[in-house]
This record gives structure tokens, sequence and C-alpha cells, in this order.
């Protein structure tokens, strides 16, 4: 995954805050879509980090809590080393597929803002 070029087109906080919410969850609903681009293009699944993060991310967009929806979909990128031990996700997200994180995201871009 090219995480550095992902995280150099990360707008800063500033930049960020600064953006309609509209705006930034267009720039949200696009970093997901490039992070699930990524993946398929790694011929791979995302693992289960990937999974939890991804699809809390997009939970964070249906529910309008933006600045949440950019941090979970930043922690996307981490890499293995720094991820916690101890992490575990929920069952729902732990099934979740590349197909089923396309979906949920087809569906939250097809929602207004909360």
């Amino acid at each position: 995954m090219d995480r550095l070029g992902l995280i150099n087109a990360f707008p800063t906080p500033l930049a960020f805050a600064r953006m309609s919410r509209l705006a930034q969850k267009r720039y949200i609903e696009d970093l997901i879509q490039d992070l699930l681009n990524e993946i398929k293009a790694e011929q791979r699944q995302p693992d289960l980090w990937e999974r939890s993060a991804i699809s809390d991310a997009l939970d964070c967009l249906r529910d309008g809590v933006l600045s949440a929806a950019l941090y979970e979909a930043a922690i996307v990128l981490m890499p293995e080393f720094e991820r916690t031990a101890d992490f575990s996700a929920s069952p729902a997200n732990s099934a979740l597929t590349l197909d089923d994180l396309e979906r949920k995201l087809t569906e939250t871009r097809s929602q207004s803002l909360n």
C-alpha cells in the first residue's frame, strides 16, 4: 500500500477544519475509496485492522461525526508493527470483505450529511 502517498495527500488540520462539512465528507469518502483501491490492487482482502477501521470510519460518516471518520480512515495506514497487539474487532467487522466495504461506501455516499 502506498501509505506515504496517501498520508502526504492529507490536508492539514486547519485546512480540513476550513472545509465545509460536505467537502469534509467527500474528502473522507474519497480517501476510503483510495484505501479500498490500494487493497484491491494488492489482490487481497483487507486484514482485520483495516476492515474494522474502514467500517468504523463509514459508520462515523453515516452518523455525521467527521473528525472521528477521518481518524478511523487514517489509522488504516498505520504500519502493522505499530498496531496494538491486543486489538480485537467486533464480530460484525470481522466478517466483512472488500466487496462488503465497497457496498457500505456506496451506501454512505448516497446518504445526506447528518
